[in-house]
């Protein structure tokens, strides 16, 4: 879905904090991080790499280094969707391109996950199971979901949720930046940021050591920073056994959240709203075919 912002240049003040830490089981840290803010807005991004020896590491620096490189040069007027998707397959196209060029490194890739602030909007983008959080209102929100093989199996109900974390496979990615011709990233509607929301970009070395209770608990009863060396310390404590990456990303300046509020996954709503308008204008034309049937009908007797 491709939709142009009406951007109400709205103030937002943003705070980061970044970490990205080797864990405690590997030598080499394979994951990468970065953001930049101009006219367009902001974009935070995180991306952990695969492909062994030095193509993983290398693989995540490319494709965050590409993501806002694409970023810098946006039109001033521009639409979300299409540059988050241009953005990812340009990624995808340098990685390639690289392996391609470069003895030992065939096969290597990256997961990325890619946050854009603009005003008081928000627009996600990505692939493979790096992740994108949102705390609100003392809740914690998933916004993406994994590209993996374990996600499927969730999906397909081959295995419970609860038992999606500990699962042989659940490192299995079926997407990223890299493995094919082609990437698609999977992009969010726009959602709408409030007073106090905090945004948590982070790799599976965090997710797979730290349960969302935890993560929740950390960032509400903390300091950006602080929060952000706590959850580090709590994946290393758990086994720190990947690269722990993450990104905190605070937003003030908006409007506070409305009264009455209902508490839910902005991300997951647009999309059960997305899905119910369509299936309401399937049985629309249905009813309107079975009309203009039953009238025909009529007028032929």
């Amino acid at each position: 879905m491709s939709e142009k912002l009406n951007r109400s240049r709205v103030d937002v003040r943003i705070e980061t904090v970044a970490i990205s830490d080797s864990g405690k089981a590997r030598e080499r840290n394979e994951d990468s991080f970065g953001y930049l803010s101009g006219d367009f807005g902001s974009i935070f991004v995180v991306c952990d790499g695969m492909g062994g020896s030095a193509g993983g590491e290398l693989a995540s620096k490319t494709s965050v280094d590409t993501i806002l490189g694409h970023f810098d040069s946006v039109p001033e007027f521009y639409t979300p969707y299409k540059e988050l998707q241009s953005a990812f397959a340009r990624a995808n196209a340098r990685i390639r391109q690289i392996a391609t060029e470069t003895s030992g490194f065939d096969g290597m890739g990256s997961t990325a996950v890619a946050a854009l602030v603009i005003d008081d909007q928000l627009v996600v983008a990505h692939l493979g199971d790096s992740r994108i959080y949102l705390y609100r209102n003392k809740r914690l929100y998933q916004l993406t979901k994994d590209h993996s093989l374990v996600q499927t199996m969730v999906e397909k109900k081959q295995i419970k949720a609860s038992k999606a974390a500990h699962h042989e496979q659940k490192h299995i990615i079926t997407k990223a930046l890299g493995p094919r011709s082609s990437a698609t990233a999977e992009v969010s509607n726009t959602v709408p940021l409030y007073n106090g929301d905090v945004l948590l970009l982070c790799t599976d070395g965090l997710t797979n050591e730290v349960t969302e209770r935890e993560i929740k608990t950390i960032i509400k009863k903390n300091s950006l920073e602080k929060a952000a060396q706590l959850l580090v310390d709590a994946a290393n404590a758990a086994g720190g056994h990947d690269n722990i990456t993450l990104q905190l990303v605070s937003v003030s300046g908006c409007k506070d959240l409305p009264l009455g509020y209902i508490d839910k996954n902005p991300i997951h709503k647009e999309h059960s709203m997305q899905n119910l308008m369509i299936w309401g204008m399937y049985l629309l034309v249905v009813v309107l075919i079975a009309i203009l049937g039953y009238i025909s009908y009529k007028l032929l007797l």
